[in-house]
C-alpha cells in the first residue's frame, strides 16, 4: 500500500509540474521564451539593469524569468524546437577532430541535429528540478516538445539572500549529428554546454523587484539551511570560475574535524554536509579556492 500511494504520489506531482508544458507546433525559435520574461544585464558588482536604452555593449544581455517568490510554488516551461541544422561551438578534440582542426573551442556552421537530449540544467538552486513532455528529454531533428522549470516545495525564503538573488542556468545538452568535411561524418555524444547560458532564474522574498539583484556567478556564502542543524545541513554558494575549492570545519578550538576537495562550477553551489557524528556546538568552516576564501559558522544540536 505504501508503494502505491508513493507511486499515485509522484504520478500527481507530476502531472502538477508538468501542467504547463504545452508543445506549440507553431513556434519558430529553437527555446520559446516564457511569457513575462525580460531582458536584463548583470555588471560587474553584480547589479542587475533591466533598462534596455542602458544597456552596456560589453556585457552579456540575459533573460530573466519570472520571479520565483519564496514561500510559494513555482514552475514555468519552455517551448522547444528542434532545428534540422544550425551552428554550435565545439572542441574540435571531444569529437576525434583536435589533430586536423586544433584545439579549443572553434564554431561550427551547417551542423545536422539527428537527435538532441536535455542532460542537466546547471545553476538550478536547491529545491529545483526540471521535467519534459518525455522521460529521456529527448527529440529528434525537426520534433518539438517542451519543458518545465518548477520548484519541487514551497521556494525557499534563504534562496532570496537579503531579497533578491539571481541565478543564472545553462541547459547542458547531448547531441548526435552530422558534419561534412570533406565526406559526410557522424558524431555521436557530443555534449554542448554554453549554447543556452543566457536565463536567469531570479528569486525573491516578495513581489516587488526594487531589490538588488545579487548574482550567483560570485565567490560568495548564499546560506546554510538548516542553521542550527542536527543531522545534516546545505552550504550554499556562488563562484565565478570552473575550479575545485578546499573545504574546512573546525570546532571552537581550532581543531580540524572535516575536510574535503569539491568540484565546483560557475554560478551557484551546493555543499551537502552530514554532521550526524559531530558534537554539539559552535563550528567555523571554510570555503577556499586560489584567490578567495569563505568564512562561516554553523550550530550543530
Amino acid at each position: 500500500m505504501k508503494q502505491l500511494f508513493f507511486i499515485n504520489l509522484l504520478f500527481a506531482s507530476s502531472i502538477i509540474f508538468a501542467q504547463d508544458c504545452v508543445i506549440n507546433e507553431n513556434q519558430g525559435p529553437f527555446i520559446a521564451d516564457p511569457d513575462g520574461t525580460y531582458l536584463i544585464q548583470l555588471s560587474e558588482s553584480n547589479e542587475i539593469n533591466s533598462n534596455q536604452s542602458t544597456f552596456n555593449a560589453n556585457f552579456d544581455t540575459l533573460r530573466a524569468l519570472p520571479h520565483a517568490v519564496a514561500g510559494q510554488l513555482f514552475s514555468q516551461s519552455f517551448g522547444v524546437r528542434i532545428p534540422v541544422d544550425t551552428s554550435i561551438v565545439i572542441d574540435p578534440a571531444d569529437i576525434g577532430l583536435g589533430d586536423v582542426l586544433g584545439e579549443g573551442p572553434q564554431l561550427f556552421e551547417g551542423v545536422n541535429i539527428l537527435s538532441l537530449v536535455i542532460t542537466d540544467i546547471q545553476g538550478l538552486p536547491m529545491g529545483f528540478d526540471f521535467s519534459c513532455d518525455n522521460d529521456q528529454c529527448q527529440w529528434s531533428s525537426a520534433d518539438y516538445g517542451c519543458v518545465s522549470l518548477y520548484s519541487t516545495d514551497a521556494v525557499d525564503a534563504a534562496l532570496a539572500g537579503d531579497g533578491i538573488q539571481a541565478y543564472p542556468l545553462d541547459f547542458i545538452l547531448n547531441l548526435d549529428v552530422s558534419y561534412t568535411l570533406f565526406v559526410p561524418l557522424t558524431f555521436e555524444d557530443v555534449e554542448v554546454a554554453n549554447f543556452l547560458n543566457y536565463y536567469v532564474l531570479i528569486v525573491e522574498s516578495d513581489n516587488s523587484s526594487n531589490s538588488e539583484i545579487v548574482d550567483s556567478r560570485s565567490f560568495r556564502h548564499f546560506g546554510t539551511i538548516p542553521n542550527p542543524a542536527m543531522n545534516n545541513c546545505t552550504i550554499q554558494y556562488g563562484n565565478d570560475t570552473n575550479t575545485n575549492v578546499d573545504f574546512k570545519l573546525f570546532d571552537v578550538l581550532g581543531n580540524l574535524v572535516y575536510s574535503n576537495n569539491y568540484k565546483s562550477s560557475i554560478g551557484y553551489n551546493e555543499i551537502n554536509l552530514n554532521i550526524q557524528e559531530l558534537h554539539s556546538g559552535i563550528y567555523t568552516f571554510t570555503i577556499s579556492d586560489k584567490n578567495n576564501i569563505i568564512t562561516k559558522r554553523i550550530i550543530v544540536k
